[in-house]
């Protein structure tokens, strides 16, 4: 899979993922990213409804892997051990932990 890294900034906007949605519609490259700073109808799994004011960093990214659907699900989870990772090196000592399926913990609170 080859991606851009085309990010849009938006001051705010419906939800991060109804732009990155909208966007695959219109046949946008995998790579396409929304980095929202208000959500007024943010979502989360299975469309429960979620806190997302402004000054938060709400975030999708479009993707288009070369993988069977069946397996997409797990494309969530690996890329939170991915940024797992990435802050724990940058954090140094702050303990950073994934919870199921996709939330980012450091030093005990969600960010």
């Amino acid at each position: 899979m080859t991606a851009t890294a085309a990010i849009t900034i938006v001051d705010s906007a419906t939800s991060s993922s109804d732009l990155a949605w909208a966007a695959a519609a219109q046949g946008a490259p995998s790579g396409t990213a929304y980095l929202v700073r208000e959500q007024t109808a943010g979502r989360g799994r299975r469309g429960a409804g979620w806190s997302s004011h402004r000054g938060g960093m709400y975030f999708s990214i479009l993707l288009r892997p070369a993988i069977d659907t069946r397996h997409w699900f797990g494309l969530s989870f690996v890329a939170a051990l991915a940024m797992r990772a990435e802050l724990a090196a940058c954090l140094g000592n702050v303990p950073v932990q994934v919870k199921w399926p996709n939330d980012i913990l450091a030093d005990g609170g969600k960010i």
